[in-house]
């Protein structure tokens, strides 16, 4: 499934067992130790049924979840050595995930749902959207206060845990993709026709920046306040080294749509998208290097600390990188 309405491929429950039990199939056209293009090694797990994983996101180096297809939620406490279904089945895909702590979190998903843990994960609760307008993203930015983006210019924020959510004025009925938050009071939100939407005081104002671009953008990462990144559409990918108030487009050197971004400091950044395609650049964005290729479309990734990164997409593909995505390996596995 894709980060775009429509076209979703539905998860079978049986793959989410299949995972479990370590029935994994490794294949596509290159297994773990085998190089991929400039000697980087990757690797993907495929299960027996096509499902999608869409997004991921770790608190620490051994605590993450990923959410997916039909409701799902996986969740490892041992940095992916195991994973363990934390949800029933929902009949609506989840989208997004965040979690301010080693406990508590959000996962968002189509038809408004919001999902709430104080636990890590052991119960989850549904929260009141107020809406039925499919979400894409969340950030949390503690264990309080949360904002989260979807159709029609849809955002969100909770300052007491979720017990309440109020509508921000977001100024654009465009549909909201993606959402980084850098502390409780500034964050961004992209979306279609190139949007950009920032706010220094927590949502009660959202202004939009000038983009450089008219394609769908469908991820943001900052890793400081100053410096991000937004990918999307046909190999777009934006930074800034301002905040925001200048943007400025990137050669990506692909023309498949990126769907994911991550950026962990010291310039560097990584973007994943459509085939397996895997980029990182470590100067900024001067230069964007092409890591691996799974072969099956990646939706989102996500760093947890140090080296340590995380990838998630279509046919149940988890992939591990604990050196900065010099190397890619499946896991569990």
């Amino acid at each position: 499934m894709h980060k775009y309405a429509g076209s979703k491929r539905r998860m079978n429950t049986g793959a989410a067992a299949a995972l479990l039990l370590g029935a994994i199939l490794v294949g596509g056209t290159r297994h773990a130790g085998s190089p991929a293009p400039g000697g980087v090694r990757a690797a993907t797990a495929h299960l027996g049924t096509p499902y999608g994983l869409i997004g991921v996101a770790f608190a620490g180096a051994q605590r993450g979840w990923v959410v997916g297809d039909q409701g799902t939620i996986l969740h490892t406490g041992d940095g992916g050595a195991t994973w363990q279904v934390q949800a029933d089945p929902l009949p609506t895909s989840l989208i997004g995930v965040a979690f301010a702590d080693g406990q508590d979190g959000w996962v968002v998903g189509d038809q408004g749902t919001i999902l709430r843990t104080t636990d890590g994960g052991a119960h989850w609760q549904s929260q009141p959207s107020g809406t039925v307008l499919d979400l894409r993203a969340v950030a949390a930015a503690s264990r309080l206060a949360a904002w989260v983006v979807g159709f029609q210019g849809t955002i969100l924020r909770t300052s007491d845990g979720g017990a309440s959510w109020q509508r921000q004025r977001s100024g654009t009925t465009r549909d909201l993709q993606g959402l980084a938050c850098v502390s409780s009071r500034q964050c961004w939100a992209v979306g279609d026709g190139g949007t950009i939407l920032h706010t220094n005081d927590g949502g009660a104002s959202w202004q939009p920046q000038r983009s450089p671009t008219t394609r769908l953008l469908l991820s943001v990462a900052f890793d400081t306040a100053q410096q991000g990144w937004a990918v999307g559409s046909s190999g777009t990918i934006l930074h800034t080294a301002d905040g925001g108030a200048t943007w400025q487009s990137q050669p990506s050197g692909t023309d498949v749509d990126l769907l994911g971004v991550a950026a962990s400091g010291s310039r560097q950044a990584w973007a994943v998208g459509w085939n397996g395609t895997l980029l990182r650049t470590a100067d900024g964005g001067t230069t964007w290097h092409l890591q691996a290729i799974s072969g099956q479309t990646l939706q989102a990734i996500a760093p947890a600390g140090g080296q340590q990164l995380w990838a998630v997409g279509m046919a149940g593909t988890i992939l591990h990188s604990a050196d900065g995505g010099a190397m890619w390996r499946v896991l569990p596995g």
